[in-house]
């Protein structure tokens, strides 16, 4: 194991039983354009072809106890995806024992199919703001989200997971309350008197007024993408579209929190050879930088300077990308439907006479039309 920099690393946590194939590209993608060190914790080998990485093993440092209080009081459901709304919440444990057991006192952490972007102007941005504690993107006032997190005080750290156990009993079967963006999105709005901050989101390049939750700055000058501008550029993820694949500009999806302001609002611009991006509202002239990107389709094998440039200019002019073809096995499946209702029909005589007066009907009432 490698020793952790005295700047501040891009921390990732994973407690899967293998690697996802995205990953290896998602750690190289970081480790050029984050612009800070990368460290995974886990209890995996260490992947091969991510050389500038720091590899951790949890199981060296971590004492789960207060996490097995949090599982044993909460009803979330155990067996999604091999127990993934815990370890979206054990994440935070595993974090705190890291930084205690290595007197780490600042760091970023990342979720792994995101996009990380020059993190060290960042926080350069956070330590003029002069606050301390924890620091997450914040999309609506009462959701929160760990695409990435910034702490530069441990003790508000050890807080959160002192949340997250006090909160665990809201935890619901469906996963529609007690997950770890609710419990996130139940920290108090302090703003800049208390221990939690948020960073601001998509949602920032449409702020208007005073009334929304403050972020860190009255005068950010950078955006971090919780969920609504990854799925605007690159989709969601195809393993929830049953194997259709995925389209970019999807302002929303019935089994995702709505994103009220119009995405097709925004333009952005991207240099390919910094791999700074950035973006507007364009109604207004201002541009923000954005430092995060949440690619759900997780197709960062294809993250070259080329293809962002060729996407985010199509976005820019409305024109829908196909991220991630439908499979093989969906084709099949159509074509199973469509033979299954052609041979019902075949042999009904009386179902293929009613299909056919549909027909009728529907061409009769398309010629009416004016």
């Amino acid at each position: 194991m490698q020793n952790v920099t005295s700047s501040s690393p891009l921390i990732f946590v994973f407690q899967g039983l293998r690697w996802p194939k995205y990953v290896k590209h998602s750690l190289r993608l970081a480790a050029r354009t984050a612009q800070v060190p990368v460290v995974v914790l886990t209890n995996l080998e260490p992947l091969s072809g991510a050389p500038e990485v720091s590899w951790f093993k949890i199981a060296d440092f971590y004492q789960r106890k207060d996490f097995d209080d949090f599982q044993r009081e909460s009803n979330l459901p155990r067996a999604f995806r091999n127990g993934f709304w815990f370890h979206t919440v054990e994440r935070f444990f595993i974090l705190r024992d890291f930084m205690s057991s290595r007197g780490i006192t600042h760091c970023f952490h990342g979720e792994l199919d995101c996009v990380f972007l020059h993190l060290n102007e960042l926080e350069i941005e956070i330590k003029t703001a002069g606050l301390a504690g924890f620091f997450f993107p914040r999309e609506t006032s009462d959701r929160g989200l760990g695409s990435l997190v910034y702490m530069n005080n441990l003790e508000s750290l050890s807080n959160l997971c002192e949340h997250f156990l006090k909160h665990a009993c809201l935890g619901l079967p469906d996963a529609s309350a007690g997950n770890e963006m609710h419990l996130l999105g139940l920290l108090p709005h302090d703003g800049k008197n208390g221990q939690f901050h948020a960073l601001p989101t998509a949602e920032w390049f449409f702020r208007k007024d005073s009334d929304s939750w403050p972020v860190y700055s009255s005068g950010a000058r950078s955006i971090v993408d919780g969920a609504a501008l990854g799925r605007w550029v690159f989709g969601m993820d195809p393993a929830n579209t049953g194997g259709r694949g995925t389209s970019n500009l999807i302002q929303n999806h019935r089994f995702l929190v709505p994103f009220h302001h119009e995405l097709a609002a925004l333009e952005f611009k991207f240099s390919r050879q910094s791999w700074k991006l950035h973006g507007r509202n364009k109604s207004e002239d201002e541009w923000f930088q954005i430092r995060v990107l949440h690619v759900h389709s997780k197709v960062h094998h294809k993250l070259t300077a080329r293809y962002v440039s060729r996407v985010l200019a199509r976005v820019n002019y409305s024109k829908r990308t196909v991220v991630v073809p439908p499979t093989a096995k969906y084709f099949l499946g159509v074509f199973r439907r469509v033979a299954r209702q052609l041979f019902f029909l075949a042999q009904n005589k009386d179902l293929r006479a009613d299909q056919w007066q549909r027909l009728r009907a529907r061409v009769n009432t398309a010629r009416k039309r004016p």
